[in-house]
C-alpha cells in the first residue's frame, strides 16, 4: 500500500488505507489525478535521468511564471451585480478575491469583484483553500477565462485562480 502526503501552502491531504492513493501529475499544460501505482510503475520503467541544476536564483521571481491553483465557475450569478455589469466583462479582465470569515451562510466564502463590482462567490465546494490562503496573506489572483450567455447563469463566468 502506498502512502502519499501532499502539502500546498502548509495544506496536507494524506490518501490512505481508506481512500484510494492517488497523486496530482503536470502532463503538458494539464493536471491528472492518477493512482499511485501507475506512477510506481512509470518511474520503474523510466531510464534514469541526469542530475538537474537545482540552483535557484531566488532574488527576482521569474516574470510570466504563475501556478494555477483552479479554474471555476461564479457561483450566485443571479444574487450581485453580475447581471448588470455582464455585457462588459471580457476574458483575461482581472478579478479581486475577498474572504469572508464572517459569512453567516459559509465561513470559508470568497466574494468575487470585477472593477469595483460584488459578482458573486467563488462555489462552496472550491472556496476552503482558498479562503485560508486569503487570510494567510497569500497573493492570490483571478482573472475571466470564459464569458458566455448561457440560459443557465451559473454556467456565464468562468475564471481561474493563480499564484505569481
Amino acid at each position: 500500500m502506498h502512502l502519499i502526503l501532499i502539502v500546498w501552502n502548509g495544506l496536507k491531504t494524506r490518501f490512505g488505507p481508506k481512500a484510494q492513493a492517488q497523486t496530482l501529475l503536470l502532463i503538458g499544460s494539464v493536471w491528472v489525478l492518477a493512482p499511485c501505482d501507475f506512477i510506481s510503475r512509470a518511474f520503474a520503467q523510466a531510464p534514469p535521468r541526469p542530475a538537474l541544476d537545482t540552483s535557484v536564483d531566488t532574488a527576482q521571481p521569474r516574470a510570466g511564471v504563475r501556478l494555477i491553483v483552479q479554474e471555476t465557475r461564479l457561483a450566485g450569478f443571479m444574487y450581485a451585480q453580475a447581471p448588470l455589469v455582464f455585457a462588459q466583462i471580457q476574458p483575461g479582465d482581472e478579478l479581486k478575491l475577498q474572504a469572508e470569515p464572517d459569512n453567516p451562510h459559509d465561513p470559508g466564502a470568497v466574494r468575487v469583484w470585477w472593477r469595483g463590482h460584488p459578482l458573486g462567490y467563488v462555489p462552496k465546494r472550491h472556496n476552503r483553500s482558498l479562503a485560508w490562503a486569503l487570510l494567510r496573506g497569500e497573493r492570490l489572483r483571478a482573472q475571466v477565462t470564459q464569458v458566455q450567455m448561457h440560459p443557465n447563469p451559473a454556467m456565464r463566468l468562468w475564471f481561474e485562480v493563480f499564484i505569481e
